[in-house]
């Protein structure tokens, strides 16, 4: 039987910290990715990082 996964804490507690949502932080990380030449990052969005914390 597969374990359950937790979440993680701390990411939950950063997200909290500077007051933004999940889908906020989705697109910060989208508009990170494309500021640094990553294209294979931009189709993050709110839900993976849901599925994250």
């Amino acid at each position: 039987m597969p374990q359950a996964r937790s979440g993680n804490a701390k990411l939950a507690a950063v997200i909290t910290e500077a007051g933004m949502s999940h889908a906020e932080v989705a697109r910060a990380f989208v508009r990170v990715a494309k500021e640094s030449n990553a294209p294979e990052f931009a189709g993050v969005g709110r839900s993976h990082v849901s599925e994250g914390v």
